[in-house]
């Protein structure tokens, strides 16, 4: 599993103009799962990125000057909205990107859509 955690003023996920998702102030977590991954894997990677996706410090203070990193997700009460990528998992083989090391849609983890997970 794969996560890549971006700071956004908003954010929101369409299908076919269809909104699915969306959220103000927080964070977006771009979430890839490999060919690899198993269920049990999941189990035990949730908790853990749960655990540091919300505590990541990634706003400043407002009142103290110079303190950058000072609050998170949960001290702000902001958003987080997941995304399942596959195209984290994308090798490049002389300029062509292959997807091999990504889990197929045929085979998705967990059977279904259960990337998202209870923040």
């Amino acid at each position: 599993m794969k996560l890549v955690v971006q700071r956004v003023l908003n954010g929101s996920v369409s299908v076919n103009n269809n909104l699915v998702g969306s959220i103000n102030q927080g964070v977006i977590v771009l979430v890839g799962f490999g060919k690899n991954d198993s269920i049990d894997q999941s189990e035990i990677l949730f908790p853990w990125a749960k655990k540091h996706i919300m505590n990541l410090r990634l706003w400043p203070d407002e009142k103290e000057k110079g303190k950058a990193w000072k609050h998170s997700v949960l001290d702000k009460g902001l958003g987080v909205l997941l995304i399942s990528q596959f195209t984290l998992y994308g090798i490049d083989f002389k300029f062509l990107i292959d997807f091999f090391l990504s889990s197929s849609q045929e085979r998705p983890l967990g059977g279904g859509n259960q990337t998202s997970i209870q923040l």
